[in-house]
């Protein structure tokens, strides 16, 4: 059995799978590694949940991935609480050690320093703060979310993205150029929570990683599978290529709940999405027994 991995790309607006590329793995289950336990990881969705009322300190995950520069990263955290430095998020997008205690890496903060979003990076046993958004981007309601996006090249320029609402356009929050940090193989995500708190609970979604359009690295030997377009309005396409191996899919709504099934049938399919509401939804893949999902917006005209 041949072994996959998955690479996500943006390409006019076609959301491409490498089947056999190296490169980055988007979204497997069990790939997780580190502080598991105190992590909901959902089986059907991209979606890992941390609950603060049996869990005391810094818990982390990780996962590796290889050639995590020019790339984009997406993340939407939920949080039923107002963030301070004592209880916050973050996101470690590359580092040089599977530890958050070792090795040198970028992050992003969540509301730890009164409710801003911050770029970061941890070289040499020390925190140095890259972008630094303004205050209360988290700290404007009882329920907090914030959607974040990085963009980052290959010649180390950084941009740090937020919005409020999955439909809106993302805000700049900042642009620097840093390359002190080289050679990183895992990227993870983490919770800080310096005292019990019974109710508390934050949520990562909508995760992904994705190869910037630029870096090529598609060619006529690689097998995968485009799906588009996304956003979409009445119809989803998924077309294979050059891959060989039954694919089934689920298609689930933001609660988990299942909306759509079936399989891939001479390397095409299109599925109906005119009834769906506007919103995020995920397409969980099944290839040779490996189960892949990602996430696409459905949008009205």
């Amino acid at each position: 059995m041949r072994k996959l991995t998955i690479l996500l790309s943006i390409v006019s607006k076609c959301l491409i799978f490498n089947a056999q590329s190296s490169n980055v793995i988007f979204f497997e289950e069990n790939l997780w590694k580190g502080d598991v336990k105190s992590f909901q990881i959902s089986k059907f969705t991209n979606k890992i949940i941390f609950d603060s009322s049996n869990n005391i300190g810094n818990k982390y995950i990780y996962k590796r991935t290889d050639n995590l520069f020019n790339s984009t990263w997406e993340y939407k955290i939920t949080m039923n609480y107002k963030p301070s430095y004592k209880n916050y998020p973050y996101i470690i997008l590359a580092s040089t050690d599977k530890s958050n205690s070792k090795g040198n890496y970028y992050f992003v903060s969540i509301g730890d320093k009164k409710g801003t979003i911050s770029l970061q990076k941890h070289f040499n046993n020390i925190d140095y703060t890259l972008i630094s958004g303004k205050r209360d981007i988290v700290n404007n309601s009882v329920i907090n979310y914030v959607n974040i996006k990085i963009i980052n090249d290959v010649y180390g320029n950084w941009e740090l993205y937020y919005k409020n609402n999955s439909l809106e356009n993302y805000n700049l929050i900042g642009k620097i150029k840093d390359k002190s940090i080289e050679n990183c193989f895992y990227n993870g995500l983490g919770v800080i929570n310096a005292a019990k708190q019974n109710t508390n609970k934050t949520i990562f979604s909508n995760i992904s990683i994705q190869k910037n359009a630029e870096n090529n690295f598609l060619s006529s030997n690689n097998a995968y599978i485009t799906i588009s377009p996304n956003p979409v309005i009445d119809y989803l396409k998924i077309n294979c290529f050059s891959f060989e191996g039954k694919i089934d899919y689920t298609i689930y709504d933001s609660n988990e709940k299942e909306l759509f099934k079936g399989f891939i049938k001479d390397n095409k399919t299109t599925i109906p999405t005119h009834y769906f509401e506007e919103g995020v939804y995920t397409i969980k893949l099944k290839i040779n027994g490996k189960i892949y999902s990602v996430d696409f917006n459905k949008q009205n005209e």
